[in-house]
């Protein structure tokens, strides 16, 4: 958020975006990750 300036609910919005799509995963009070290449999403 710092670095490009952006509101938090922007970046909440931004990742929950790329995990509906497939590209993250979240872990409860862990964090969020990217997820491996063979379960990205295909085009």
């Amino acid at each position: 958020m710092k670095q490009y300036g952006v509101a938090k609910a922007t970046a909440r919005n931004a990742v929950n975006y790329l995990r509906k799509q497939g590209w993250v995963f979240t872990v409860p009070h862990r964090g969020t990750y990217v997820s491996p290449p063979e379960d990205w999403p295909t085009s």
